[in-house]
């Protein structure tokens, strides 16, 4: 699962010009948010073979109903996806009875023993169905919602179980169910369950009449809400971060993702109101004119090096000029690919320049100049991208480890580690290692084409 995407998508939505971009617009809501979060969830929307878009989901296939996603792994039905516009209530009934009719049908043509969830988005909220009340009908009320807007860690790690590489459908499945149990049980607090708290207490000797029951559940109430406090206690003094702690490292995405708002605006502010490029310091000055000291999000006791990183490395329409101490000017032109090997020693330029002169000669192969990386596409997918460094060229793949010929065993799978470049990665550091990668990239090619 691709965290950093997920997290670029949290940073997007606290700007205004984003999200009016897409109110009442359930296209742009698509392409912007629900198709980048699936593609986090590493759902590839552009293959058939993962995503059947406005995928038949009438009876018996008998009839115009669609469904706007279907996700399969490995050719079997994971999930359907229902699709609405930017902040659309998802509360209404008439959604999630169209999306019960959606499963119920697809239930029919899966066979009914089969397991597979639902999810309804408005591009901010996430939320997931299955059938966990009753057999083969899709519940009224989600059993996890993702809220862009608003999630901890522990809901990213959730979320994980429904990326297509850790999705099972049977263990998912029966962690609904426990969850919906807890739900109904202990959270709502059955008569069922406060018995079987009275009877583990010292209550042993007393008759459990309704009576009794209804006389303690206050009591058990406050016990279970004691109980949670102590267990949040617990976890905030396990996340406090320890002195040998990097910048942020403690923070959770939505605090991350606030804080890098804070200095991509905050700096593109500080360029666009000099016509002359800017040093890093330069920059942080005006940040500390405009900005009170306590609202600027920083643990760095280097605000100036934070400033140089974030406009070198984090925030894509800046270019850097000249060597260290660099200064900085907004782009308003899309990035060129001299733009970006400029950057580089002569030896790591030449050895890009040997490698895509063969890539080129494929066939039907654009390239795609990008401030961190150069990419190349066929039919408008990417098969392969350098990211140059200056001691090596680090190649990431978007196909996985398992679908290559990689007899030397010099791919290193990627998929886990939520890099955001692809699922495998190669190193290149000499022209030796060229044939080798030029293997790989034609099996890439291929795979993709």
């Amino acid at each position: 699962m691709n965290i950093t995407l997920i997290e670029e998508l949290a940073r997007k939505i606290q700007y205004e010009d984003f999200r009016s971009s897409m109110i009442r617009k359930e296209a742009q809501t698509r392409t912007s948010l629900i198709d980048r979060m699936l593609e986090a969830l590493g759902y590839d929307v552009r293959d058939h073979e993962v995503c059947s878009i406005e995928d038949n989901a009438a009876f018996r296939k008998q009839g115009g109903q669609k469904v706007d996603y279907s996700l399969f792994k490995n050719g079997n039905l994971v999930a359907i996806v229902e699709a609405k516009a930017f902040e659309t209530s998802l509360e209404n009934s008439t959604i999630t009875s169209k999306l019960s009719d959606y499963f119920k049908n697809k239930k029919l043509d899966e066979k009914q023993n089969c397991r597979f969830f639902a999810m309804l988005s408005n591009g901010l909220e996430y939320r997931f169905f299955a059938d966990l009340n009753k057999e083969n009908l899709l519940d009224t009320e989600p059993f996890f919602i993702f809220n862009l807007k608003d999630y901890t860690s522990q809901d990213l790690k959730t979320l994980q179980m429904f990326s297509y590489d850790k999705i099972d459908r049977e263990k998912v499945w029966e962690w609904g169910k426990i969850l919906r149990a807890i739900e109904n049980n202990v959270i709502n607090l059955s008569p069922d369950f406060a018995k079987f708290v009275i009877e583990k207490s010292l209550l042993t000797n007393q008759k459990k009449t309704e009576k009794l029951v209804q006389e303690y559940i206050p009591e058990i109430k406050k016990a279970f809400e004691y109980v949670n406090s102590k267990i949040y206690k617990n976890q905030s003094i396990e996340s406090k971060p320890h002195k040998t702690s990097k910048p942020d490292e403690n923070l959770n995405p939505i605090q991350k993702g606030k804080v890098q708002a804070f200095w991509e605006k905050s700096i593109i502010e500080a360029l666009s109101s000099s016509s002359q490029t800017l040093k890093a310091e330069e920059i942080w000055e005006k940040i500390q004119a405009k900005y009170p000291k306590e609202q600027i999000p920083t643990t760095n006791s280097n605000p100036v090096k934070r400033v140089s990183e974030q406009c070198l490395y984090k925030i894509e329409n800046i270019k850097a000029i000249g060597k260290n101490p660099s200064k900085f000017i907004l782009k308003t032109t899309s990035w060129t690919e001299e733009e970006i090997l400029e950057r580089y020693n002569s030896d790591i330029v030449k050895l890009y320049q040997d490698i895509k002169t063969d890539i080129m000669k494929l066939g039907n192969v654009n390239i795609n100049p990008t401030k961190p990386y150069i990419s190349f596409k066929i039919n408008d997918k990417n098969f392969v991208g350098l990211i140059l460094q200056q001691s090596k060229i680090r190649v990431f793949f978007t196909p996985r480890v398992s679908e290559f010929n990689d007899p030397a065993k010099r791919l290193i799978d990627t998929s886990a580690k939520n890099t955001g470049n692809g699922n495998t990665e190669f190193n290149y550091e000499t022209s030796e290692d060229k044939d080798y990668l030029l293997s790989l990239i034609r099996q890439s090619y291929q795979i993709r084409s």
